[in-house]
């Protein structure tokens, strides 16, 4: 059987809303899609993958990759931001072909399997959940990394050390509560991939592909404790630099020593909040001195600290916003991030946001850089002023400027330093 897959594209203004981010453009090889293929492939069967995410194509070039290819199955995956654009090539494929079966997966669809299949008819299928059913991922084969060209790829320049990084996925499902986050494809399960699995793929992509810098995505990343000390003494003998992120209630100041010394340079903290009632509100299940002493602690290593925050979350006030700028005023973090609270299908807030103001946006204007939401008591202007302020106190702070100037190492500091100057100035000086 031939089977394609493609990750439908975004537009940027679509991906990235209020802000202009074009210098600091950022994107990644759809591991789900490689997980997918690598597993379609033992089974034999012949596969394609079509990243018009990562390579901008046109619906005209997409349709000409399918007939060139002229698969007997298309599967496509889908955020909620995704969703117009997945309906149009299903569209079309349709139309031209309708003797190729045309499935959608993806963490919309799993999160609104009813309403999705109401609104968009072109769809012959649809893959509620994981592709892959293994509880054990090592049975699973690596991702297939060689069905990319690695030149369309680069993450932010500011969780990667490298213009050539790969970042990486190696457990499925998270415990957490957290109201704002869509946990319905990999669910509350924890399943991790084991920590030989684990160096075997860096080493396989070190090998192939050039990559000896690495960023994992997993919220439990540093919280398995006996696989991360199995993984850090495996890298500490490899010239490998690597990110990770991590809840502050998971590190402690034996294993940020040990990670350093197995390469890794930053990790990002989901503080969220500078207001203890926001946290709460959230369902976080952390503290804001919790926050201050893992931030404190990653210093201490030598180990570069990113925060990234939500604001305009349901129950969101000028109070608890003055509450976040306090915090960033004074937090030894080395970057300061921030999104909108949008609500996302399948996070528990989604179904309670109504309650708490108003949402607004249609699904293809569905991310965390536009505002899609503003609570009761608030308005637009005042996200986007509070936004602008939380930067400025971050950046423009002296601590900051001395920091980022004095970690200058190489060419690759000094570029991402000017795209992030760039970004500051188009984005918040002038807006």
């Amino acid at each position: 059987m031939k089977l394609l897959f493609i990750n439908p594209p975004v537009s940027h203004d679509c991906l990235y809303g209020q802000w202009d981010m074009s210098e600091l453009k950022s994107t990644s090889p759809p591991i789900g899609l490689l997980s997918i293929a690598a597993y379609e492939r033992e089974k034999k069967n012949e596969v394609m993958i079509i990243d018009a995410m990562a390579e901008n194509l046109s619906f005209k070039q997409i349709a000409e990759r399918v007939k060139k290819f002229m698969p007997d199955t298309v599967g496509l995956t889908a955020m909620t931001i995704q969703m117009e654009s997945a309906s149009r090539i299903a569209s079309f494929i349709k139309t031209l072909y309708p003797f190729i079966k045309v499935i959608l997966g993806g963490s919309h669809v799993t999160a609104l399997p009813y309403e999705t299949s109401r609104k968009y008819s072109h769809f012959d299928d649809y893959i509620i959940g994981e592709w892959e059913q293994y509880d054990r991922l090592d049975d699973l084969p690596f991702p297939a990394f060689d069905l990319i060209d690695f030149s369309k790829y680069r993450l932010s320049p500011f969780g990667t050390k490298s213009s050539h990084s790969v970042g990486l996925i190696t457990s499925r499902g998270c415990p957490g509560k957290c109201t704002f986050c869509d946990r319905s494809v990999f669910g509350n399960k924890v399943r991790m991939h084991s920590a030989s699995y684990v160096i075997a793929l860096m080493d396989k992509l070190n090998r192939e592909h050039g990559v000896s810098d690495f960023l994992f995505y997993d919220d439990l990343f540093v919280a398995h404790r006996k696989r991360l000390i199995e993984i850090c003494y495996e890298l500490k003998n490899r010239n490998y630099t690597w990110s990770c992120c991590a809840r502050v209630d998971s590190v402690q100041a034996d294993t940020l020593a040990m990670m350093k010394e197995a390469g890794c340079w930053l990790i990002e903290f989901g503080i969220e909040s500078g207001s203890q009632k926001m946290l709460d509100f959230m369902k976080k299940g952390i503290t804001i001195e919790k926050a201050e002493e893992a931030i404190r602690l990653t210093k201490k290593a030598g180990i570069a600290s990113k925060g990234n925050f939500i604001i305009g979350h349901p129950g969101e006030t000028r109070e608890t916003l003055e509450g976040t700028l306090r915090f960033i005023r004074k937090t030894q973090l080395t970057y300061f991030q921030h999104t909108f609270f949008t609500p996302l299908p399948g996070s528990e807030a989604y179904a309670f946001a109504d309650n708490y103001g108003i949402r607004s946006g249609s699904w293809d204007r569905y991310n965390t850089f536009a505002i899609n939401y503003v609570p009761n008591g608030l308005t637009k202007e005042d996200l986007l002023h509070y936004s602008k302020k939380m930067w400025k106190a971050f950046y423009l702070r002296p601590r900051t400027i001395i920091n980022q100037l004095t970690n200058i190492r190489s060419r690759d500091d000094i570029s991402r330093l000017t795209k992030g100057a760039k970004t500051f100035v188009k984005t918040v000086w002038k807006r």
